[in-house]
């Protein structure tokens, strides 16, 4: 693959932050392996629109979690990776619906789709697909 995109964490941090060490240390483990595997590909790792700071209350999960994201971005740049971005989906909004157990709905992946389409767009030069294609 040119790209890989990683969407880990909404369930490690919804019963209080993981802890950093551990949990940074697992997640640059799984992108070494991945990298072994696939050396060329863009890695993307991602917060997912379910990720915020209200829930759980008092946490700042997605503040935390973004923090990670960018020790890992850093500890992967040190380490010579300097192909892996940390692509952060918007939280999802209520006001527009939402799936089942408060997972995103068809308009939340749609929005996520358009995200990612333009992270790869701007960073690998790929173009859409027309409509027709």
């Amino acid at each position: 693959p040119d790209a890989i995109v990683i969407n880990l964490a909404t369930n490690d941090f919804g019963h209080g932050n993981p802890d950093q060490a551990g949990w940074t240390g697992a997640y640059e483990d799984f992108i070494a392996r991945l990298h072994g595997y696939y050396p060329k590909a863009a890695v993307y790792i991602a917060s997912g629109p379910m990720m915020n700071d209200s829930y759980p209350p008092g946490q700042q999960a997605l503040t935390t979690l973004l923090s990670y994201l960018k020790q890992i971005q850093q500890y992967e740049e040190e380490h010579g990776n300097k192909n892996v971005r940390i692509l952060n989906f918007d939280t999802e909004d209520f006001t527009t619906g939402l799936g089942a157990d408060y997972h995103p709905n068809l308009k939340t992946h749609a929005l996520m789709a358009a995200r990612l389409e333009q992270a790869l767009s701007n960073d690998l030069g790929w173009k859409p697909l027309a409509a027709s294609d």
